[in-house]
């Protein structure tokens, strides 16, 4: 087993990569989907702080625990490191 991190540009690109149709192409696939990243917590509105406000990044995010027999080659193209993961397998 290997778990990786994917980002695709949207949906349906991650889609084509991770499915036929209706049927996963992976057993395991954890959808997180477009993730957000808060603004500065110092973000200002007149004189008061406001509340950071989430904005979305540029990707659709996607975790593959990859069993020993599945092929990672249609992966690699998507593949990310990310530093501090949003979501991990247990």
């Amino acid at each position: 087993m290997q778990d990786i991190y994917l980002s695709f540009k949207d949906e349906k690109e991650a889609n084509a990569i991770l499915f036929n149709g209706v049927i996963p192409n992976y057993q395991n696939i954890d959808v997180i989907g477009v993730m957000y990243e808060p603004i500065s917590s110092d973000f200002l509105i007149g004189d008061s702080k406001a509340n950071p406000v989430p904005l979305p990044s540029p990707n659709y995010g996607v975790n593959i625990r990859l069993l020993d027999h599945e092929d990672s080659k249609p992966l690699k193209p998507y593949l990310v490191y990310p530093a501090n993961p949003m979501r991990v397998w247990s």
